[in-house]
């Protein structure tokens, strides 16, 4: 598995490797103070809570007075206990220390196979974001035995990213020096998913000013940012939920047609329902749905035959049409006429 670290110390990392050698730090500090507290309270006879309290300032050597006088004994337990104290804290301080070090080199070392890595990918395709449907795609590229590289920013996709054993380059896919860094000039494609439309729309400019030849499919979910993404350069525009909603769609308007003309259960517990539109004027689908207390409107049915599958809530429907929507099964009725 190759991965791809910060030019500077990662320190988060260092302090997630840190954090698996806290119990025995913390093992070894409460056994010091407990052979501390046992001893002044055998050798000098001292409650427990001053044995703990001159146990605590004599490993810490803050310099305070002693609870009380102490016998020959006492002073030469205490100059063992300082020693030990010492040598403990020592131990740590080192061990932390190297532990930093190590991170350090392991992340020179992993940025420069990372990038002789990336330097020898041809025809690789370029994902930019690795959340829900930029780690859906990538494990299908990845399934396909298809070489991609993965820029992300958000350091917690990257370690998902490095735990599923893909390339990965930490920085903003926006980048112009990033996406070069990623090999945009010699890929076969990107694969632009960022949550930002805006952000789709700079990379599909970029790549395509930086490789005319590559293939760009760019998401896209604001209306009219289609038409905006294929101007800038995009071979292609999906939208997720558009997708996600026709698939829904379909599947209850089946259900529909094979049970007969009444509210079908979908296995999701939502219900297809059929709304007349009887008035004389046409509405809305907005103001149907606002009516009906629905969930999404999935087609209009024309009074001519046609069908119009996940209209917007601009669409108007006439009189004589029907409108399916979606609802939550426990809500849903027969069919309803408005």
């Amino acid at each position: 598995m190759v991965r791809l670290f910060h030019e500077s110390v990662d320190l988060r990392a260092a302090l997630r490797t840190l954090r698996r050698f806290s119990a025995p730090i913390v093992v070894s500090l409460g056994a010091l103070l407990a052979l501390g507290a046992m001893g002044y309270r055998t050798i000098e006879g001292w409650s427990l809570a001053e044995s703990l309290y001159m146990t605590a300032i004599t490993i810490s050597t803050v310099g305070f007075s002693e609870v009380h006088p102490l016998s020959d004994a006492g002073r030469l337990f205490t100059v063992v206990l300082i020693f030990l104290g010492l040598l403990t804290v020592s131990l740590i301080g080192a061990h932390s220390a190297r532990i930093l070090i190590d991170n350090e080199i392991r992340s020179i070392l992993g940025r420069k196979k990372m990038k002789k890595s990336i330097a020898e990918l041809k025809g690789h395709y370029v994902v930019c974001g690795y959340g829900r449907i930029g780690g859906t795609i990538c494990a299908e590229l990845q399934e396909a035995g298809i070489p991609f590289v993965i820029v992300e920013k958000d350091e917690g996709l990257v370690e998902q990213a490095e735990v599923a054993g893909c390339r990965v380059l930490k920085g903003d896919a926006t980048s112009d020096a990033v996406l070069k860094e990623a090999g945009i000039e010699r890929a076969a494609g990107v694969i632009a998913v960022l949550n930002s439309d805006a952000h789709n729309l700079f990379i599909s400019l970029a790549a395509r000013e930086m490789n005319p030849t590559i293939k760009i499919i760019a998401r896209g979910e604001e209306p009219g940012i289609e038409s905006r993404l294929l101007r800038a350069g995009a071979d292609s525009v999906v939208s997720p939920l558009k997708l996600g909603g026709r698939q829904i769609a379909h599947m209850l308007l089946n259900n529909l047609r094979s049970a007969g003309p009444h509210a079908v259960p979908s296995p999701m517990g939502l219900m297809l329902q059929q709304i007349r539109h009887a008035e004389a004027m046409q509405r809305t689908v907005d103001d149907l749905l606002r009516e009906s207390r629905a969930l999404l409107a999935v087609a209009v049915q024309r009074a001519d035959g046609r069908t119009e599958m996940m209209p917007s809530g601009e669409s108007l429907v006439h009189p004589q049409d029907i409108l399916l929507v979606c609802r939550s099964a426990p809500d849903a009725e027969t069919n309803q006429t408005i």
